[in-house]
């Protein structure tokens, strides 16, 4: 093997480990603290005095640095995370890993006559998500004979459910897991409907894709997992068609959301721009109870913890910060900017 192979993959080892070491310190602490009595003293220094302030504070900054704003390390450390979740979970029932869409009613539902199968059903609002920035936000008057692409399919049910509804030519689903891809193709055994293995920030290259030849290009809260998101958008706007159009949505934090606005804004004539983080929060809380039931039944059970902190269920920090307003959600509808000269020239 290469010499230059085993050395990325070493860092790819190293990297998701560091990852798993952190975000799994609520597991391994207490272990710690219940062996080292220098260690408790600290523990109890840290969790009843004006100490842990501090202390928690440098933790979540290195945290959300790690996961969320580091480009190479939030790169690899995503895409580990993804390999071994698909690898270890083959469930064909388990298809969206997105927060939701509710509307803001006690039920929360939009969509009960589109699903048609049971897995559908089962992960209703997070299929809704889909709907919204598609159907309901009036992307496009039809798909017919038209091309449908996701980048960062994930496990593949939005793409499946958008492609059995609205009947495209063809669609495309592409995602950086090679498991996540594999797993895709298994379950997903739709008309017209294949998965590629691809990167975020180079899927124009593909075969498949190519320069101005997609109508309708969807991204759904995946976004945050890339090192550069400028990338990103420039390779949207390379696949587009000059009338195609680009469903977007994901979260930030609110500071970090202004930022990702303004680069929307640079890349890309703004048709709609829409804050729906009261709807995915309502979603979150209408869809806690399966959530539990799912990560309980399907997850390792060392990672629970882990998972529990991602799912975004009820009293997580992820819920937590979406209703207190400190982390938002947006959709956009966007239509790409064609003269690609200009934004280079922007660099």
């Amino acid at each position: 093997m290469d010499k230059r192979i085993i050395a990325i993959l070493a860092l790819v080892v190293v990297c998701f480990m560091t990852f798993i070491t952190i975000i799994t310190m609520p597991i391994w602490i207490p272990i710690l603290l219940l062996n080292s009595p220098w260690i408790i003293l600290v523990g109890v220094l840290v969790k009843y005095t004006k100490l842990g302030v501090p202390v928690k504070a440098v933790y979540l900054k290195a945290y959300d640095w790690l996961v969320y704003k580091s480009e190479t390390p939030r790169r690899l450390l995503w895409q580990g995370f993804y390999e071994f979740m698909s690898w270890y979970c083959q469930d064909p029932d388990w298809v969206t890993m997105n927060y939701g869409y509710a509307l803001l009613t006690d039920d929360g539902k939009m969509i009960d006559e589109l699903l048609k199968e049971e897995s559908d059903k089962r992960e209703t609002f997070s299929l809704q998500l889909y709907y919204f920035i598609t159907g309901t936000n009036k992307a496009f008057k039809s798909l017919e004979g038209k091309t449908l692409v996701e980048v960062g399919s994930g496990r593949g049910g939005g793409i499946s459910f958008l492609s059995r509804v609205f009947k495209p030519k063809k669609s495309i689903g592409i995602d950086f897991s090679h498991n996540q891809v594999e797993f895709c193709k298994k379950r997903h055994l739709v008309d017209k409907l294949e998965f590629i293995q691809g990167d975020a920030e180079s899927f124009s290259s593909l075969s498949v894709i190519g320069p101005d030849s997609v109508d309708c290009l969807i991204n759904v809260e995946s976004s945050h997992c890339y090192g550069n998101i400028d990338n990103f958008f420039r390779e949207v706007n390379t696949a587009l068609k000059e009338d195609g159009v680009f469903c977007y949505t994901d979260f930030r934090g609110a500071e970090e959301m202004k930022e990702l606005e303004a680069k929307v804004a640079k890349y890309f004539k703004v048709e709609k721009s829409i804050d729906i983080t009261r709807n995915v929060y309502h979603a979150l809380e209408l869809d806690t109870d399966r959530r539990l039931q799912v990560i309980q039944e399907k997850c390792p059970k060392i990672f629970v913890p882990l998972i529990n902190k991602f799912s975004g269920v009820t009293g997580s920090r992820v819920y937590d910060e979406l209703k207190s307003g400190s982390t938002l959600y947006h959709a956009w509808l966007l239509k790409p900017i064609k003269v690609r000269e200009e934004l280079k020239k922007t660099e």
